[in-house]
C-alpha cells in the first residue's frame, strides 16, 4: 500500500487523538515533512522520487500532538533577562535583581511542570477541528514554531523552525483541507489538515515551490528535490497519517519493541553485538554492561505506511535494520546477507520470531528472537559465519541459514536518545570534513620549486587556497564542536588551549567513527598531496600568502587529535601509524608537538619504541628553538604511568646532561632580608627574575607560543625544564638523580635552592610547586627511603630478639641522606615550613585560586611521603627494631588539615543556580584540584588512623608480655610456641582463655561489654552496634532512620566502674574472683609437639649428621613441656585487667581530642561533621575516602579487634631471625627492581641475579621440605610451619614487589611452528618471570588470605599466558582451588581464555588441571561453572 491508496479512517481507534505520534505528507508535492532536528532546525519536505512509498528518514518525520501549552511566566522571566541582559548566574545573590529574575525562574519552573501535568490528562482525548495544538518533533524533542524573520529560501514567507521550549508562535488552529467537516468534528487519521498560526494571523504552514539551493545542505538520494516549509498566507495541505498511537493507551508500551525505536542487538551466545565494520556486518565481542558500540546502534523500523510505530507483532509484519552510523540496511541477496543502501526493497525486509516461547504477541525488550528474510526464508545467524581474518575483537561474519536455532537468538536493547543524538552529531561534523577533503582533492597540487617564496606564491593564487578559505568557517567550527565533544572544556576557552578532563564514551564513538583517518586527511591532504611547503604553517613566512588559515585549520586539527588520544589506550594505537608525519611538524605552531606527547604519554607499547635518534632530534630542536613542547615530550616519554621507563630516561641523561649548560636555564638567587630572595633565571643572554611573574602564569600559559614574549617564553620553558628534571628522578633513577646533584649548582636543584624556593611567598605558586616536586623525586623519594606499613601485624617477642635486630632494618638508613646531601637533616626544615604553610592557608580555600591549590596539592604529596617514610614516626620503646608514630608532632599537623579539610566555608566557582549545593554537584577542573587537596588529606588521615590502631595494638602486646613475665617467671621465653594471630590462639602460651569462648571474653570487654562469644563485636547498653559493610558503625542520629549509639554509653561506664569497685572489695575480702579460664597448656603443648615431630620425621633428605640435632630439638620441646605442667591451674588475665586495658587504649585520645571517639551523638565532633559534609560531593575517590576514614573512625574498637585478629607473633629466634632477613630482602627486592632491564648490563646482569637469588630464598620459605640458610644456620621448613612464613611474607608485602617485576615488559614472538608457544626476546628476563610465578604459586598455595592477595593481578598473569618457559595456571588454579569465594570472581570469559590456549597450543594438561579446581571445590562440584565450563569447551 503507497500514500496514494490509503482513505480516512472513520472507526473510534482512527481518530487523532492528543499524545499521538503522526507523519505528514503533503499530497500536492508527493513528499513527507521532515527535520533532521538534532543536527539543523530547518524543516523540510523531501520530494520522493516514487511517489506515495516510505522514505527510509521516516523516523526524522515523526511529531507528537500536543495541547495548547501556557508561556506567560516563561515570556515574563525570558524577557526580564533579555532586559537586563544577564543570567542569574551573573548576578549578586544578595541584589534585588536577583531576588526578581529567581522570582521568575521558580514561575516558569511551575509553568512547565503544570503544562506536562496536563497533557498527561488530555493524554488520548480526541483531536477537534478547530483545536489549538502543538507539532513536537519527536527526535529532537523541539515545537514547531514560527520565527518573526523572512524565511531562509522564500523571501515572502516567515520562517518556520524548531525551538525546544516553544512559544505562543508554536500554537497552530486545526483545520479541515476540504470542508468535509464541520468544525469541533474528530479529526480522522489519514485526513488532509491545514495549520494556521494563532498568533500570527492569516499566517499558516506553507511549503515553497522552489526547491532549496543544494549547495548549503545535503541533497539525500532518495529524493530529487528539497522544499522548505514555512509560514505564509496561502496554507498547504498535509495529510496526517498515524504512526504511532498515544503510549497512555497501549498496554505495556514502554517495555515492548516498536517501529521507529533505537536499539541494539546483542547475541546472546556469542556475547557480541551486531555491528557494521567496514562496510560488512560482523558480530563485535564486548560484555553487555559496557558501553554500546556506536556501529551497533541500529533504527528498527516498520516497512508499512500506517502505524508504522506501533508495537511490534510476532512473524506478522516486516521490519527493516538501519545502521545509524553508516545509514545501511541489513539486505539479503540469495543465500548472502550484507549491507545495502537501497532501502524500499524486499530484501530489506524482515520478520520477527520468538527464540524462546513467547509471552504474548507482541515484542517485548526482555524478549529473545531471531530474524528470518522475507526475501528467502533464511535466519540470520551468528554461530555459522565464518571467523577467519577477523580482529580479536570480532567473533563472526554475519551469515544466513535454514533453520532457526537456538544459538542464534538476539536480545534488542534500547539505546538512549542522547546516545542516538551524539552519533547524528559526530556522523554530521564528519561528513562536513569529508565534504572538505573530497573538495581539496580536486585541486591540482602544487608545482615545486627550491624557493619557498616561489611554492608560497603559487599557493597563494592556487583552487587550493580558494577552497580552504571557502570551507574555513565551516571546518573550524566543526573541528571546535568535535573538540568540545571529547574534552572538558571551561566557559569561552579557545578549543586549542583545551587541556581538561578527557570524555572517554566520546573518544571511542568518535574512533569507531573513523575520526582519527578523517582528520588525519584533512592535515595530511595539503602537504604531503598537494606538496604545500611547511613555510606556509609559519605565521611570519606564511602569514602574507594565506597561511593562517591553513594554521588555524591544523592547530583545530592537532587540537582534536590531542583530545581523542589523551588517556584513550585504543586511539594512541590508531595513531601509531601516523606518528612519522606528526613528527615533520614539529617544528611548526601547528600543535603537532602537543598532539605527539598525548599519542606517547602513558602508553607502553609506543614509548618503548622511542630510540637514541629519537632523543636526539628532540635535542636538536630544543638548541634551536628552546620550546617548552619539546621538553615536555621528553619529560612525557620518561614514565608510564607509574611505572618509570629507565631506559628512556638513561638516553635524556645520557644525550643532555654533558649539554646542560646549553640547553637548560641557570638560577641564581639574590637576597634581599627578611627571608626573601630575588631568584633570577639565565638563558642565552636573557635573563628574568621569576619574582615577576608571581600571578602571571596562568594567563602565560592560556597564550598561544606565538603571542608570548622571550621572557615568557623562557619563564615557561624553566618550568617544563623542571618537569623534566623531575621525571628523569622518577622511579629512584640513581643515575638520574646523580647526575642531577653533580650538576646542581649550575641548574640551581640543589637541596637548599629547591627548599628557598618553595619557601619564597614572593615566587609564583607554579615554579614553588614545581620546586616542591623535584624536591620528593630527587631527595626524598630514593634509596634507602621505603614505606613503612602502618599497623604491623607481624610482632617479635621483645625477649628473643636478635642483638643485632636493628642491622635488617632499613629504615634506619633513611637517615643517612644526611651524610650525602649537605643541609638535610631529617628533612626538619621542611617539616617545620610545611607546618607554618598548612597553618597559614586558614579554613578557607578558593576554587578560583587554581595555582594555589595547586602547590597546596604538591606540598601534601611531600608531607604524605615523609609520613609514609617514617619521617614522623620514632623508635617503638618496646622493640627499637620496630617504628611507632610520633605524637606529638603528628598532634601539631591535625588541626590545621582538618581545617583544610573543611570544605564548608571554602569559595567555589559556582556552575548552578542553588549556590548551598552547587559545590557538590559542579565539578569543573579547577574544581577537582580542590577536592583533590582533601583527597590527599584523607589519605594521611587514613595513615595516621591506622598507626593509632597500631599503637594499641603494641599496647597490648606489651601489657600481655608484662603480666605473662610477672606470672611465669620460669619459662624460657626463647622456646614459646608462636602462631599465625595474637587472639587467634597463642596455643603454647598458657593462662591466656581466648580460644573459643575466650575470645568472645576479650573481645567482648575490649568493645565495650563482656560476654559476646565469638561475636567479637557485639552490644553496647544492651543495643547492638550498627555495623555497616565492612564494620562501618554509623550510629550517628543526624543520618535517618539510624538511632543507635556507638561506643559507650554514660550508663554503661557506670555500670562498668560499679562492677569494677565490687570486685575490688570482694579481693580484699578474700573471696573468689571470676577469672578467664587458662589454656592446658600441657595438652595443646602435647598436641604441637606430635604435630612437630612428624613434621620433623618426614623431611626429605634429613641424614645422619643432623639427627642429633633434630633429637635435641624434640628433647627440648619435652623439657619445656614438663616446665609448662605446671601451668596448667595458673590465671594470667583477669577480667579487672583487660578492663583497665582497654581503659588505657580507648579513654583517652591517642592523636588529638578532636579526632577522639565521643559519646555524644547530639553535638558530634567537627571531625565527623566535616566528613559527612565530604560525603556529599559528587567525585567519587573523595567520597569514597571519606567513607572509608568514617568507617575507621566510628569503628576504633572494631578496627583493633580485626588487627588483634590477623596479628602474628613471632617467639621462636630462628623465625624471628627469617622475618628479620625477609624484610630486608623485600627492600633490597624494590631498589633493584629498576635495574633489571637498564641499558648498562653489567649493571643488568647484578640486579636480575639478586632479584633471582631473593625470589629463590622466598620460595624455600614457603615450601615444605625446603631448608633456606639464615645466619649461617638452616631452617626447616615443614607442611605445619609453612603457613607462619606465608603469613609474615604477605605482611611484609613481598608478593607487592614480586608483582612489581613482572609488571615489567616483556616482548615475544610467534612461533614458526603453530600450535607452538611464543618465544620471548629475552630469555634470561623470561626466567626471571618464571621464578616469580613459582613464588607466588607457592606463596598462595593453601592459605585463603595470599591467595585472596595475588588473585586482585589476575588480568596481568594473563598476559604472560602461551610464553614459553612460563607456567601461569598451576598459579591460576592454586590460586582459587577450594576459594567459593574467589571462584565466584571466575567469570566465562575467563574460563574461555584457557580454551582458547588448548585450541591455540595445543593439548597441555596443566591448562585443563585449571578446570578440575574451576568446577571442583574440594569435594563438591560447582555446578554453574561445571555448566558454562562444558558450554564453552563444547563452543570451542
Amino acid at each position: 500500500m503507497t500514500v496514494m491508496d490509503i482513505q480516512p479512517g472513520t472507526a473510534a481507534s482512527e481518530f487523532v487523538k492528543y499524545g499521538d505520534t503522526i507523519t505528514m505528507y503533503s499530497v500536492a508535492h508527493g513528499g513527507f515533512v521532515a527535520s533532521q532536528g538534532i543536527v539543523d532546525e530547518r524543516i523540510s519536505v523531501g520530494v520522493l522520487e516514487s511517489k506515495g512509498l516510505v522514505p527510509p528518514n521516516l523516523h526524522e518525520c515523526r511529531f507528537i500532538v500536543y495541547n495548547k501549552f501556557q508561556y506567560a511566566s516563561y515570556k515574563a522571566y525570558k524577557k526580564e533577562v533579555s532586559r537586563r541582559g544577564s543570567t542569574i548566574d551573573d548576578l549578586d545573590p544578595d541584589s534585588k535583581d536577583y531576588s526578581l529574575i529567581s522570582t521568575l525562574k521558580l514561575r516558569a519552573q511551575e509553568e512547565k511542570r503544570n503544562n506536562e501535568t496536563e497533557f498527561k490528562r488530555l493524554g488520548g482525548e480526541y483531536v477537534a477541528i478547530g483545536s489549538i495544538v502543538q507539532l513536537k518533533h519527536s527526535v529532537s524533542d523541539k515545537f514547531v514554531t514560527l520565527k518573526k524573520l523572512r524565511a531562509e529560501h522564500d523571501s515572502k514567507a516567515m520562517k518556520v523552525t524548531l525551538e525546544s521550549t516553544g512559544s505562543e508562535s508554536s500554537w497552530f488552529v486545526v483545520s479541515q483541507g476540504y470542508k468535509s467537516q464541520a468544525e469541533g468534528d474528530r479529526v480522522a487519521v489519514n485526513e488532509v489538515l491545514t495549520f494556521k498560526s494563532v498568533k500570527f494571523a492569516n499566517m499558516s504552514l506553507h511549503i515553497s515551490q522552489d526547491p532549496m539551493p543544494f549547495e548549503n545542505l545535503k541533497m539525500p538520494r532518495y529524493t530529487s528535490r528539497l522544499l522548505e516549509l514555512n509560514a505564509f498566507t496561502e496554507a498547504s495541505k498535509l495529510r496526517v497519517i498515524p504512526y504511532a498511537e498515544c503510549p497512555l493507551l497501549v498496554p505495556q508500551a514502554a517495555q515492548s519493541l516498536k517501529g521507529g525505536d533505537i536499539v541494539s542487538l546483542y547475541h546472546l551466545e556469542l556475547e557480541a553485538y551486531l555491528c557494521v565494520e567496514d562496510e560488512r556486518l560482523v558480530f563485535k565481542h564486548k560484555p553487555r554492561t559496557a558501553d554500546t558500540p556506536s556501529n551497533a546502534v541500529w533504527k528498527f523500523e516498520s516497512s508499512r505506511i500506517q502505524r508504522a510505530g506501533d508495537v511490534c507483532r510476532w512473524a506478522t509484519h516486516n521490519y527493516r535494520l538501519q545502521n545509524v552510523a553508516s545509514g545501511l540496511f541489513i539486505a539479503v541477496e540469495g543465500n548472502m546477507v550484507g549491507l545495502t543502501d537501497m532501502y524500499n526493497t524486499e530484501q530489506t525486509n524482515f520478520t520477527l520470531h520468538p527464540g524462546t516461547r513467547a509471552k504474548s504477541d507482541a515484542v517485548l525488550y526482555e524478549s529473545m528472537f531471531t530474524l528470518k528474510s522475507a526475501a528467502s526464508s533464511l535466519f540470520l545467524s551468528g554461530t555459522a559465519g565464518d571467523r577467519s581474518g577477523l580482529a580479536s575483537d570480532m567473533c563472526a561474519v554475519a551469515a544466513l541459514c535454514e533453520e532457526q536455532l537456538d544459538s542464534d537468538v538476539l536480545h534488542a536493547q534500547p539505546v538512549e536518545g542522547e546516545e542516538y543524538s551524539r552519533i547524528v552529531v559526530v556522523r554530521e561534523a564528519l561528513g562536513v570534513l569529508n565534504d572538505f577533503i573530497e573538495s581539496m582533492q580536486e585541486c591540482p597540487s602544487i608545482k615545486l620549486s627550491r624557493s619557498d617564496e616561489k611554492m608560497l606564491l603559487r599557493v597563494k593564487k592556487s583552487p587550493l587556497k580558494a577552497v580552504v578559505v571557502k570551507h574555513s568557517a565551516e571546518v573550524q567550527a566543526t573541528l571546535a564542536k568535535l573538540i568540545g565533544m571529547c574534552t572538558q572544556l571551561l566557559k569561552k576557552e579557545d578549543p586549542t588551549m583545551a587541556d581538561g578532563p578527557p570524555i572517554t564514551h566520546m573518544q571511542s564513538l568518535l574512533a569507531e567513527q573513523n575520526a582519527i583517518s578523517i582528520v588525519m586527511q584533512v592535515l595530511s591532504m595539503p602537504i604531503v598531496d598537494k606538496k604545500v611547503p611547511l613555510a606556509l604553517f609559519d605565521i611570519e613566512k606564511g602569514g602574507p600568502y594565506g597561511g593562517a588559515v591553513f594554521l588555524r585549520i591544523a592547530q583545530l586539527a592537532f587540537s582534536l587529535i590531542r583530545a581523542l588520544v589523551k588517556t584513550h589506550g585504543e586511539n594512541q594505537q590508531r595513531m601509531a601509524g601516523h606518528i612519522p608525519f606528526v613528527r615533520s611538524l614539529l617544528g611548526t605552531e601547528t600543535k603537532a608537538a602537543a598532539a605527539l606527547l598525548e599519542i606517547f604519554r602513558d602508553n607502553r607499547k609506543l614509548l618503548r619504541k622511542v630510540s637514541e635518534s629519537d632523543v636526539r632530534d628532540f635535542l636538536v630542536l630544543m638548541q634551536q628553538q628552546k620550546k617548552p613542547r619539546f621538553v615536555l615530550f621528553l619529560a612525557a616519554i620518561c614514565k608510564c604511568e607509574s611505572i618509570p621507563l629507565a631506559v628512556n630516561q638513561n638516553r635524556i641523561v645520557s644525550e643532555l646532561m654533558p649539554k646542560c649548560s646549553e640547553v637548560f636555564p641557570s638560577l641564581n638567587f639574590e637576597v634581599l632580608g627578611d627571608g626573601q630572595a630575588r631568584v633570577i633565571v639565565r638563558m642565552d643572554n636573557i635573563e628574568i627574575p621569576l619574582n615577576s611573574f608571581a600571578g602571571q602564569t596562568e594567563f602565560i600559559n592560556n597564550k598561544s607560543p606565538m603571542e608570548r614574549t622571550d621572557e615568557e617564553n623562557l619563564y615557561m620553558y624553566y618550568l617544563a625544564c623542571m618537569q623534566l628534571y623531575s621525571d628523569l628522578c622518577f622511579g629512584r633513577n640513581k643515575g638520574a638523580s646523580d647526575t642531577l646533584i653533580r650538576n646542581s649548582d649550575i641548574l640551581g636543584v640543589s637541596y637548599g635552592s629547591l627548599l628557598a624556593c618553595v619557601q619564597q611567598r614572593s615566587l609564583p605558586n607554579a615554579v614553588r610547586s614545581s620546586a616542591g616536586q623535584l624536591l620528593m623525586s630527587l631527595y626524598l623519594d630514593r634509596d634507602p627511603c621505603e614505606p613503612l606499613p602502618a599497623i604491623k601485624l607481624t610482632r617479635m617477642w621483645k625477649r628473643v630478639l636478635p642483638k643485632d635486630a636493628e642491622h635488617y632494618d632499613s629504615f634506619e638508613r633513611n637517615h643517612d641522606l644526611r651524610q650525602e646531601v649537605d643541609g638535610m637533616e631529617d628533612f626538619e626544615d621542611l617539616k617545620d615550613y610545611m607546618l607554618h604553610y598548612f597553618e597559614s592557608l586558614g579554613p578557607c580555600m578558593d576554587s578560583g585560586k587554581l595555582s594555589k591549590n595547586k602547590l597546596t596539592l604538591q606540598l601534601l604529596q611531600l608531607l604524605e611521603m615523609l609520613v609514609v617514610f617514617g619521617f614522623y614516626s620514632k623508635p617503638s620503646k618496646r622493640v627499637r627494631a620496630e617504628k611507632e608514630i610520633d605524637v606529638p608532632a603528628v598532634r601539631k599537623l591535625l588541626l590545621p588539615l582538618l581545617a583544610i579539610l573543611d570544605g564548608r566555608s571554602d569559595r567555589f566557582t559556582l556552575l548552578d543556580e542553588d549556590a548551598d549545593n552547587a559545590r557538590f554537584h559542579s565539578v569543573d577542573s579547577r574544581i577537582a584540584v580542590l577536592l583533590d587537596c582533601k583527597l590527599q588529606i584523607l589519605r594521611i588521615l587514613s595513615y595516621f588512623f591506622d598507626q593509632r590502631a597500631d599503637v594499641r595494638l603494641s599496647l597490648f602486646l606489651e601489657k600481655f608480655e608484662e603480666i605473662f613475665e610477672e606470672s611465669f617467671p620460669r619459662v624460657d621465653r626463647s622456646r614459646l610456641k608462636e602462631t599465625k594471630s595474637l587472639l587467634g590462639g597463642l596455643k603454647g602460651i598458657p593462662g591466656v582463655g581466648i580460644i573459643g569462648s575466650g575470645v568472645g571474653a576479650v573481645t567482648g570487654l575490649l568493645t565495650g561489654a563482656a560476654g559476646l562469644g565469638a561475636k567479637a563485636v557485639g552490644a553496647v547498653g544492651g543495643k547492638a552496634l550498627n555495623m555497616l559493610g565492612g564494620g562501618l558503625a554509623m550510629g550517628l542520629k543526624m543520618i535517618p532512620g539510624v538511632d543507635v549509639p556507638i561506643g559507650d554509653s554514660e550508663a554503661a561506664r557506670a555500670r562498668r566502674r560499679k562492677r569494677r569497685f565490687k570486685k575490688r572489695k570482694d579481693v580484699k575480702a578474700g573471696k573468689n574472683t571470676s577469672k578467664i579460664a587458662p589454656l592446658d597448656a600441657l595438652g595443646a603443648g602435647m598436641n604441637a609437639l606430635t604435630a612437630g615431630a612428624k613434621g620433623l620425621g618426614g623431611l626429605v633428605g634429613i641424614g645422619e649428621s643432623e639427627e642429633d640435632r633434630v633429637k635435641g630439638q624434640i628433647v627440648r620441646r619435652m623439657q619445656f613441656l614438663e616446665e609448662a605442667s605446671s601451668w596448667h591451674d595458673s590465671p594470667v588475665w583477669t577480667e579487672e585487667q583487660i578492663e583497665d586495658l582497654e581503659d588505657d587504649m580507648f579513654a583517652e585520645p591517642v592523636l588529638h581530642e578532636a579526632t577522639h571517639l565521643t559519646d555524644d551523638l547530639d553535638h558530634p565532633p567537627r571531625f565527623v561533621e566535616i566528613l559527612l559534609d565530604l560525603l556529599r560531593y559528587e567525585y567519587r575517590p573523595l567520597t569514597n575516602m571519606a567513607f572509608e576514614l568514617l568507617s575507621n573512625h566510628m569503628s576504633q574498637k572494631a578496627k583493633f579487634i580485626s588487627s588483634l585478629l590477623k596479628a602474628q607473633v613471632l617467639v621462636y629466634p630462628d623465625i624471628v631471625q627469617a622475618f628479620l632477613a625477609s624484610r630486608a630482602q623485600v627492600s633490597r627486592l624494590r631498589s633493584e627492581v629498576k635495574w633489571v632491564l637498564s641499558e648498562d648490563t653489567k649493571r643488568r646482569d647484578e640486579a636480575r641475579q639478586i632479584c633471582s637469588n631473593i625470589l629463590e630464598f622466598f620460595r624455600d620459605l614457603c615450601v615444605p621440605g625446603s631448608e633456606p640458610l639464615i645466619a649461617d644456620e638452616q631452617l626447616f621448613i615443614t607442611s605445619n610451619n609453612k603457613q607462619k612464613y606465608q603469613t609474615f611474607l604477605r605482611n611484609l608485602n613481598a608478593h607487592e614487589a614480586v608483582i612489581e617485576i613482572i609488571k615489567l615488559p616483556l616482548d615475544t614472538t610467534k612461533a614458526s611452528t603453530a600450535g607452538q608457544p611464543d618465544l620471548p626476546t629475552d630469555p634470561h628476563l623470561r626466567d626471571l618471570f618464571a621464578r616469580g610465578y613459582s613464588f607466588l604459586e607457592a606463596f598462595v598455595a593453601d592459605e585463603p588470605d595470599n591467595q585472596a592477595a595475588v588473585f586482585k593481578s589476575r588480568d596481568l598473569f594473563c598476559q604472560h599466558l602461551g610464553v614459553e618457559g612460563i607456567n601461569i595456571p598451576p598459579l591460576i588454579s592454586k590460586c582459587t582451588k577450594n576459594n567459593r569465594q574467589l571462584l565466584n570472581l571466575v567469570d566465562e570469559t575467563f574460563a574461555r581464555m584457557f580454551m582458547r590456549l588448548i585450541v591455540d597450543y595445543g593439548q597441555n594438561p596443566a591448562w585443563l588441571r585449571f578446570f578440575e579446581d574451576f568446577v571442583v571445590m574440594g569435594e563438591f562440584e560447582i555446578k554453574k561453572k561445571s555448566k558454562f565450563g562444558l558450554k564453552d569447551a563444547c563452543r570451542i
